[in-house]
């Protein structure tokens, strides 16, 4: 069977409840007002450093409507040791309140349905894993799917554990894990924390958290993954807990020992992808890390026999078409449709 790669990014997972980048801060600004499930402190001090970095209008074009750019600029203040309008003493904890507000607010805004007293994965993501189910082939394979992601959420891994499909997250060598179907989250997961012995990334696994949800639940819960991240094990050393999740910047240099491994198996996973299928992500200007990894990777000896964009997004359509070069650009097959619009198709082609 062919190999297909999938690539998701943020238009993916929308239908999930979790807020696009330019109305992520919002939510999480309501969340900080309302919820006693969130760390406050943490969240106020992002706050802080947003209302803090409003000097850069000054002399730069600095957009602080978004996320991702705080987070870049809080990473670029860890190197610098310069947080404009706040004391150097406050950038290591801005470090570390901006991932938990990212988690936080991803964690509580993912909606996971509720039904005959379980909770259930998300309905497009569980349309799609229960497709893999039914096409997997022998179980002592490689299955020919990978998916290549950008989405800190938990919402496609638990459709996959719920179908009783197993992950391979790439964190060890290839063949070394699960032999599960590979699923490697280029920047990281709300169920992943740094191990203690500071070498590794441990999981925390989805029978950890998942459990009957609570009586008075409705018709959608969220899983509370993070606050129970200290349970997650690669070694006998605890981990600190916090998310290992990294900014969607170019400078990922420091990350290289505990994210190098994933990032090599996707670029080897691309160079033998005979089919090619991104969902809802943007190919934004400003993702060098992503270009670069497609460039190096797609270059392999395998023949790309399709390359299918699934968004709406005509403006992401013409950056991929500017990015692909004659070959794959033959291949190319645009559909201008949301995610969960495009399932049938999806599951309904021969790959």
């Amino acid at each position: 069977m062919a190999k297909v790669v999938f690539i998701l990014g943020a238009g993916a997972s929308k239908s999930t409840g979790v807020p696009v980048m330019l109305e992520f801060l919002d939510r999480a600004h309501e969340l900080m007002r309302e919820s006693d499930q969130v760390s406050r402190e943490d969240f106020e001090r992002v706050f802080k450093v947003i209302d803090a970095f409003q000097i850069l209008h000054a002399k730069t074009k600095t957009d602080l409507r978004n996320v991702e750019s705080i987070f870049n600029l809080i990473e670029m203040a860890q190197l610098t040791r310069r947080l404009p309008g706040l004391p150097a003493d406050e950038v290591e904890p801005a470090a570390v309140s901006i991932r938990r507000l990212l988690a936080q607010t991803i964690e509580q805004s993912c909606r996971f349905p509720v039904e005959e007293g379980s909770i259930l994965p998300t309905k497009s993501y569980l349309a799609l894993a229960t497709w893999l189910k039914n096409k997997q082939g022998h179980p002592r394979l490689f299955p020919p799917w990978v998916f290549i992601t950008f989405n800190y959420d938990i919402a496609l891994d638990y459709a996959l554990f719920w179908s009783g499909l197993r992950i391979d997250y790439g964190l060890l060598e290839r063949g070394g894990d699960s032999r599960g179907v590979g699923l490697l989250k280029l920047h990281g997961s709300l169920n992943w924390t740094e191990c203690g012995c500071g070498k590794e990334i441990a999981v925390l696994p989805f029978d950890k958290v998942v459990v009957r949800p609570p009586r008075d639940a409705r018709n959608f819960v969220y899983v509370p993954v993070t606050s129970r991240l200290a349970e997650a094990r690669h070694c006998d050393k605890v981990p600190e807990g916090l998310p290992a999740i990294v900014p969607p910047s170019w400078n990922k240099t420091q990350y290289q020992r505990t994210f190098g491994r994933i990032w090599q198996r996707a670029a080897l996973e691309l160079s033998e992808a005979e089919n090619v299928v991104v969902i809802g992500y943007s190919l934004p200007e400003t993702d060098a890390f992503f270009r670069d990894l497609f460039r190096l990777g797609i270059a392999g000896p395998t023949r790309v026999k399709r390359f299918v964009l699934i968004t709406p997004d005509s403006a992401a359509q013409i950056r991929f078409r500017q990015m692909l070069g004659p070959e794959l650009e033959e291949r190319f097959d645009p559909w201008p449709l949301p995610f969960e619009n495009a399932l049938q198709q999806i599951t309904s082609m021969v790959w």
